[in-house]
C-alpha cells in the first residue's frame, strides 16, 4: 500500500450514506451535497486498523510530494 503525502481523509459509514440519500430522495431535495463526519483520519492509521482486523501487516510507504511511484 502506498500513501502519498501522509494524507488525511474523512470516512463515513455506508449506513449513514444510505440514511442521507433516503432523506434527500424522500424530501425531493436537489443540489450538490458534501457528506462527511467532519473528522479526518490519517489514511495510514486506517490501513493499520484494517490490517490488524484482518491479521495482516500492510506495507505502507509514505511518499513525499516530489517522489515518483516506481
Amino acid at each position: 500500500m502506498i500513501i502519498i503525502n501522509n494524507s488525511r481523509r474523512d470516512f463515513i459509514s455506508i449506513n449513514e450514506v444510505i440514511r442521507i440519500l433516503n432523506y434527500i430522495i424522500n424530501k425531493n431535495i436537489n443540489g450538490i451535497f458534501n457528506v462527511g463526519t467532519g473528522k479526518s483520519y490519517y489514511l495510514n492509521r486506517i490501513i493499520k486498523i484494517l490490517g490488524s482486523k484482518l491479521r495482516i501487516k500492510p506495507y505502507i510507504k509514505i511518499l513525499k510530494k516530489n517522489d515518483r511511484i516506481v
